[in-house]
């Protein structure tokens, strides 16, 4: 079935079903499903009107040692399926290492609904992010958040 909105529950099933936990987060009325692959924490942004969303962002969060822009650059030089961009602090023109001297970035992945797409589709974007976030397992210089149990016995 082709569908232009899905329910958050819809899209944990999606995640559910490949194998992994997803949690569904309301905080502040903006709901957010949590999720894990590779030890390593990601989230998915739900837009539109609750219960229906029509589309998706997913995210993680990584700190680097050295130049933000230029570790973005290279991630996105090789990276079609998502977007690494530094996050700056404080609405600051340009990025600034956090009190460890750590910069902020974050990668990420959209899907719009539009026209139309399938739980199948869905889960192969899932699949297609996990496979970014495993690339991340390559590089010794980064932070993140780790997961306690990404995959489902």
């Amino acid at each position: 079935m082709i569908h232009e909105y899905f329910t958050a529950k819809e899209i944990a099933t999606a995640i559910q079903e490949l194998g992994f936990q997803a949690k569904i987060v309301d905080d502040d009325n903006r709901l957010t499903i949590e999720s894990a692959s590779s030890g390593k924490k990601w989230t998915v942004a739900l837009h539109g009107v609750d219960p229906f969303f029509n589309s998706m962002f997913l995210r993680i969060i990584i700190w680097v040692p050295k130049d933000p822009l230029e570790w973005a650059n290279k991630w996105n030089s090789s990276n079609c399926s998502s977007m690494a961009h530094a996050v700056t602090l404080d609405d600051e023109s340009a990025p600034t290492p956090d009190d460890d001297g750590d910069y902020m970035i974050m990668i990420s992945s959209n899907y719009e609904f539009a026209g139309g797409v399938t739980t199948p589709f869905l889960q192969n974007a899932f699949l297609q992010w996990m496979t970014a976030v495993e690339e991340l397992s390559e590089f010794d210089d980064i932070k993140i958040c780790a997961a306690r149990s990404s995959h489902l016995s």
